[in-house]
This record gives C-alpha cells, sequence and structure tokens, in this order.
C-alpha cells in the first residue's frame, strides 16, 4: 500500500444483533475507514445488485465512509463508478490473468486515485 495507507483484512465488525466481515477495509494511518472492499471470484458482465447493496451497507452503516468498491477478478465488461445514495461505489479488478504483482500495484493505485 501507498505510504499513509493500510489495508485490515476480515475485520469483524458488530451492528446490533448482526456480526459482518468484510474482505478487506482500506484505511488511513490513523486507523479511520476509507472504503470498504468485497472481493468477487465471479466474472460478471456487470455487478449484481445484492452485491452493490452489500459493500454499500458495508460502507454506510457498518463502519460510517462513502466509499466501498467490488474486485473482481478481471475487468468487467460493464464496470460501475457511480453514487448509491451516500456511498459511492465502484468496481475494480485484481487481474489474475496478469502477473500477480503487477495486479497488486494497479489495485493498490486504484485504491487511492
Amino acid at each position: 500500500m501507498p505510504a499513509g495507507y493500510q489495508l485490515r483484512v476480515q475485520h469483524r465488525i458488530a451492528t446490533g444483533n448482526l456480526a459482518i466481515t468484510p474482505d478487506l477495509v482500506l484505511e488511513d494511518e490513523r486507523g479511520r475507514p476509507l472504503m470498504v472492499l468485497d472481493t468477487k471470484y465471479k466474472i460478471p458482465t456487470q455487478p449484481a445488485p445484492e452485491d452493490i447493496y452489500q459493500v454499500a451497507f458495508y460502507a454506510s452503516n457498518a463502519l460510517g465512509c462513502g466509499r466501498a468498491a467490488l474486485i473482481y477478478p478481471q475487468p468487467l465488461q460493464r464496470p460501475i463508478n457511480q453514487q448509491y445514495q451516500q456511498v459511492h461505489v465502484r468496481t475494480l479488478a485484481f487481474d489474475l490473468t496478469a502477473d500477480l504483482e503487477q495486479a497488486g500495484q494497479s489495485l493498490a493505485g486504484q485504491l487511492v486515485s
């Protein structure tokens, strides 16, 4: 990760009677959540509405941050990058067909842009 950022993996969050575990949470150097990231292992044409709802809920209701991303194993034909009420949701790719080091660097750059 670039300086000033850290990733929290499988961070368990209690929200009332429900506990959720986002795949990844991007935080600043003080540990404040900046973005919720949910990894998907399917390759649809576009994100499923339930996936968008899930990651937006994690961001707004569980962590109080305004950004979320769905990460797919390759770029989607119809990516999204838009506001859903109080949360900006976009799709990103960790391209498993490319060099994994380069794919990771590319993803890290997209997270902070």
